[in-house]
């Protein structure tokens, strides 16, 4: 079923997608106000990158045609899109041309980091974000010999599938399988053989029969923000906690919409002027989260939140370049609100902040 296998590259539009074409999506939003769910149809110009939407029920304009920061290899069906605060679900393809179109631009592959190949997770997902393929999610898993005998006929690989923690990742992209395979011939890697076995290790690994691997103790808790995430950043921060030896616990993708964002950031309601602006970030898009730890020579436990801290920096990157210049936000932060990070800043506050992600939340979500 496996094939065993270096400021993001990836274009705003396919290679293949002319100047002159125009794709058409349908998409869902849940209005939380009038608690209904609304839908769309988005509308992309290649030749000046615009969009434009109409409310179908209404028939109306409900956005007119404007240039908006949004890629075309993000619309593909069950991905979620941000535009102007609302989270737009493509749910189909507007019109045969796009959906002719887009099978061939987002065909799905699943990429499997296997244990063997963990402490260098960092460098081969730095590879990924920059070879044009879009990280629809991602999931630290570890599998027990049943689990693994599932999905795996060969004894040798069940072994080593079993020998530690493992990253599945669903990458989408233009003709990914063979993209995939390409690149997975010399890393400690597998990938999906057709498109048939894509969607059984889709299931396989993303489904809520995966147990999460964190343990919601004597940790802490990293947050890739959203924008971090849309430039490529992924593989580089997580390249940074291996090299101070610290230990991946847990590490997925979600998509926070905004109450989700106001519910976890509301300690910083009235007390940070920038809350309003912060809500809007952690809901801008995916992030991805990570249960951190770090065990010390003689099995004694650090203390991993501040550690964590540390390696962060300053929450204001230009005051982090003066006085921590190598710190992750120094090195990939903007400003205030994008960062690139949150980082848990009281030890009483890990364990809430890691059931949010890897209890709450991802109960939700399946």
């Amino acid at each position: 079923m496996f094939n065993n296998f270096g400021q993001s590259s990836r274009p705003r539009v396919y290679q293949g997608a002319k100047q002159n074409d125009r794709y058409a999506f349908v998409c869902e939003y849940y209005d939380d106000q009038a608690e209904i769910m609304r839908n769309y149809q988005l509308l992309y110009y290649v030749t000046d990158e615009t969009i434009e939407m109409f409310d179908l029920k209404s028939k109306r304009i409900f956005l007119k045609r404007m240039k908006y920061d949004l890629d075309l290899d993000d619309l593909y069906i069950g991905n979620t899109v941000t535009v102007y605060s609302r989270q737009l679900k493509v749910t189909a393809y507007g019109d045969q041309f796009t959906a002719n179109k887009m099978a061939t631009f987002t065909q799905t592959t699943v990429a499997i980091i296997r244990p063997d190949g963990f402490e260098d997770a960092g460098s081969i997902i730095g590879k990924i974000e920059h070879s044009g393929f879009r990280i629809k999610q991602l999931r630290m898993v570890q599998l027990d010999r049943e689990r693994a005998s599932e999905i795996y006929q060969d004894d040798n690989l069940v072994e080593c599938m079993v020998s530690g923690p493992s990253i599945a990742l669903e990458l989408v992209g233009d003709n990914a399988i063979e993209k995939w395979k390409g690149m997975m011939a010399d890393e400690p890697c597998l990938g999906s053989a057709s498109t048939d076995d894509a969607a059984v290790e889709t299931a396989f690994y993303f489904s809520s029969d995966q147990e999460t691997t964190a343990r919601f103790e004597k940790s802490s808790l990293l947050l890739i923000k959203p924008h971090a995430v849309t430039e490529g950043l992924i593989g580089k921060i997580l390249g940074t906690l291996l090299s101070y030896s610290m230990d991946i616990l847990a590490l997925e993708t979600f998509t926070l919409d905004t109450a989700n964002a106001a519910d976890f950031l509301e300690v910083y309601k009235g007390v940070l002027p920038e809350y309003p602006q912060m809500v809007s970030q952690y809901a801008n898009g995916q992030c991805v989260a990570i249960e951190v730890g770090k065990t010390l020579d003689g099995n004694q436990e650090s203390d991993i939140v501040e550690d964590l801290r540390d390696v962060a920096g300053p929450a204001d990157p230009e005051l982090g370049r003066i006085l921590r210049p190598q710190s992750l936000r120094s090195l990939y932060g903007t400003n205030k609100i994008k960062n690139a990070i949150h980082v848990t800043d009281l030890e009483e506050d890990a364990p809430l902040e890691t059931d949010f992600f890897f209890n709450v939340l991802r109960s939700s979500k399946n």
